[in-house]
């Protein structure tokens, strides 16, 4: 069953220095991320081939409670999921203990981040981040802590942690992720640089709108230094952050600068195609 990812857009006001941030929508960056639905975990995380899943007519409890509890959610029936999602994490609860397969492990992951996000949709944030870090510590189990593949799932704790105001416990949660892409990298890289504007958006929420400045010119100026091209995207974050405080002329300079590199990137990937072709 393919459920839809659900994107919450949200409206969120912060007063700082008599200015109003208001922070909205998907496409703006001023704002904690959306935390999407967690079935777009399971293809990067699931470690299982499809006909190892045991596609039978007859599911087990633990997949059938699960399928019925998103699909309930899906139609806004909170009742219902709450319901079929716990039923399912108490049976994957059991079937991981007496039988811990791979298999059984991932079911019990995975529905653990289903009923946070039933929580989520219930605003009972403390609820859902607690069953959050429970699915962390199981797929962390099942690749290790220092696996990227669980990055996603840490982002949207770090999200859920901001939406209760607990900013600098976000903030520890990206400083986490980035540790792991400096692990992996053996040093600062793309990624873990990039990281400094999640951190700036988590200080522009919490009104620190000082830090959220030094935070992103942090992120700009590592990454013009490797020459990445993450730096658009940097970029485009600080552009949308200053047009959300109704500094248009600031903005307006930083979308141009995007737009430059961007263009430079872009000649610089058909240069390259073009003498691969010649060759």
């Amino acid at each position: 069953t393919n459920t839809p990812t659900h994107q919450h857009t949200k409206r969120v006001r912060a007063t700082a220095n008599r200015k109003t941030i208001i922070m909205a929508g998907v496409e703006s960056t001023v704002f904690i991320p959306p935390i999407q639905n967690p079935l777009r975990l399971i293809g990067s995380l699931s470690t299982m081939k499809a006909q190892q899943f045991g596609n039978t007519p007859r599911p087990g409890k633990v997949e059938s409670s699960f399928i019925a509890g998103m699909n309930a959610l899906e139609a806004k029936d909170l009742q219902t999921a709450e319901k079929k999602l716990t039923v399912a994490v108490e049976a994957g609860m059991e079937q991981a203990k007496s039988s811990p397969t791979s298999a059984n492990k991932e079911a019990l992951a995975i529905s653990l981040a289903g009923l946070g996000f039933v929580y989520l949709h219930k605003n009972e944030l403390d609820k859902s981040e607690a069953l959050y870090a429970k699915s962390l510590e199981a797929w962390e189990a099942i690749h290790g802590t220092d696996s990227l593949k669980t990055v996603p799932l840490q982002a949207d704790i770090a999200s859920l942690q901001a939406h209760q105001g607990r900013y600098d416990a976000a903030i520890a949660t990206w400083k986490a992720i980035q540790a792991k892409f400096e692990a992996r990298a053996g040093g600062e890289c793309g990624d873990s640089i990039s990281v400094y504007c999640s951190i700036a958006l988590v200080h522009a929420r919490a009104g620190r709108l000082e830090e959220a400045e030094k935070q992103f010119d942090e992120a700009i100026s590592k990454l013009e230094a490797i020459k990445s091209r993450s730096i658009v995207n940097a970029l485009q974050a600080q552009e949308s952050f200053y047009r959300d405080l109704g500094n248009t002329e600031r903005a307006d300079a930083i979308k141009a600068s995007a737009e430059e590199k961007r263009e430079k990137f872009a000649a610089r990937r058909r240069s390259t195609g073009k003498r691969s072709t010649e060759k």
